[in-house]
């Protein structure tokens, strides 16, 4: 009888090693990987370009992102003035962000800067005005928002 108890803990134990080794073999892995395509990036200048393009569009995908899945959510916001208010923020914003984009692209495309410091999407300014803008928006929603119900409420 006293077996039974010690294998279901002995098996418990064996899969968390397995898990364990696992893990450690898959980030090695990973790392390998990394290495293999950092180190192609050196060697192959289209590689070098596509990353570079790659980095150069992550904010504005990041972002325009973010401003949509908003816009989205807003549309069942219970105060008028607000969502209408938000949705105007958030088409401004999407518009700017392309803006950005563009320029940027076409600064890339010219061969105008070899980092990232040349390009307007990677700007503090903007990162942080674009952050802020994001809070207070959802400050502004939530405060206009009724509050929550208790859960001991929804369950009635």
């Amino acid at each position: 009888m006293a077996t039974a108890p010690l294998n279901k803990y002995l098996a418990l134990l064996v899969r968390l090693a397995a898990m364990v080794i696992i893990f450690v073999i898959l980030l090695a892995l990973l790392m390998l990987g990394l290495r293999f395509i950092f180190g192609l990036v050196g060697y192959t200048k289209w590689v070098s370009v596509l990353y570079s393009a790659i980095v150069l569009a992550l904010p504005t995908v990041f972002f325009i992102s973010v401003y949509t899945l908003y816009f989205k959510r807003t549309i069942h916001h219970p105060s008028n003035p607000v969502r209408i208010i938000s949705r105007i923020i958030f088409v401004l914003a999407i518009i700017s962000w392309i803006t950005i984009f563009v320029l940027d692209a076409r600064n890339f495309l010219t061969g105008r800067y070899e980092d990232i410091e040349g390009y307007l999407s990677f700007e503090v300014y903007i990162l942080a005005a674009n952050v802020s803008l994001l809070f207070l928006v959802a400050i502004f929603q939530a405060l206009t928002t009724g509050p929550e119900k208790d859960w001991r409420d929804r369950a009635r």
